[in-house]
């Protein structure tokens, strides 16, 4: 039943009540107002029923407007990190060597190159995000709308101030999304980023529950497959509960995918084939292990 059927129905119900109203008024007893208690009831169950269908279809068009806001965000990071690579001869942040990041020690340089031996505790996830500063029109965009965990820890700018997303209290807490560090703009079916509530073994391992809290935040290695049923899948804990059905990655070239928890696994293992190796790299804004 759509929302234009509803509103008529309604349009309806009202206009019966009124003529009622507008009957005359022959006898008092038993009456209230021109209408019986019996046709006040009967209008009253209608005007319920109507009002019953009508909430959930004025819901829809809201949380449509949220998954539509969910795939632009998606789509402006995936941008940035895009024409960051254009102005840095088609690297990504985490591939452009000796690169300074916010609030590090100048003297220490980032480990890039081969991300197989990156492994720099001092990098953070909102590291990467922090450094598109220029190529982001906005840093609410790193907050997903059904992030509900992290909404109150939403970032205004890339400035240095307390509301700022490199503000103490904000950065990864001002995150949704964790970053693939092994993607390149080469290699288009490599997995750029995405929701960071993937649940499952960091590396090669038993399969979890998805009602089990999303990866500790940091940098995961990540396995394929094997006989032991390692997989992955979106986290429903109510603490990493992103979407109610799937979730959404971007890939290097651009295009943004939502992925059910039964795929997942498979875009996963096709990152990691087009990569060419038996591991890969992810980072994660979560908190760390034992933080729950």
């Amino acid at each position: 039943m759509t929302l234009n059927n509803i509103k008529c129905y309604l349009k309806i119900v009202l206009l019966v009540f009124w003529s009622m109203k507008m009957q005359p008024n022959y006898k008092r007893a038993g009456r209230l107002a021109g209408f019986t208690r019996n046709e006040l009831i009967v209008v009253l169950a209608c005007v319920a029923v109507i009002v019953g269908l009508l909430v959930p279809a004025m819901s829809k068009p809201k949380r449509g407007r949220a998954w539509l806001r969910c795939m632009r965000n998606r789509k402006q990071i995936g941008l940035a990190f895009r024409i960051f690579a254009n102005d840095n001869d088609d690297k990504y942040p985490f591939s452009v060597e000796g690169l300074r990041l916010y609030d590090q020690d100048p003297k220490v340089r980032w480990k890039c190159g081969n991300p197989l031996v990156y492994n720099n505790m001092e990098t953070e996830t909102w590291h990467h995000l922090q450094v598109l500063s220029n190529e982001l029109a906005s840093a609410k965009v790193l907050i997903c709308p059904e992030d509900r965990s992290r909404r109150d820890n939403e970032a205004i700018d890339f400035l240095q101030n307390e509301d700022s997303f490199a503000a103490v209290g904000r950065r990864n807490k001002a995150l949704s999304y964790f970053v693939g560090l092994n993607a390149n703009e080469t290699r288009p079916n490599e997995i750029l980023g995405g929701d960071r509530n993937i649940a499952g073994p960091s590396s090669m391992g038993p399969a979890l529950d998805e009602s089990k809290p999303a990866i500790p935040g940091g940098v995961h290695q990540f396995g394929p497959n094997n006989s032991a049923g390692a997989r992955r899948r979106w986290s429903s804990h109510k603490n990493n509960r992103l979407h109610e059905q799937g979730g959404y990655i971007f890939l290097a070239d651009g295009s943004v995918q939502r992925v059910s928890g039964e795929k997942l696994e498979d875009q996963l293992e096709l990152s990691r084939a087009s990569y060419g190796t038996n591991a890969w790299l992810f980072s994660f804004p979560n908190d760390p292990a034992g933080a729950r």
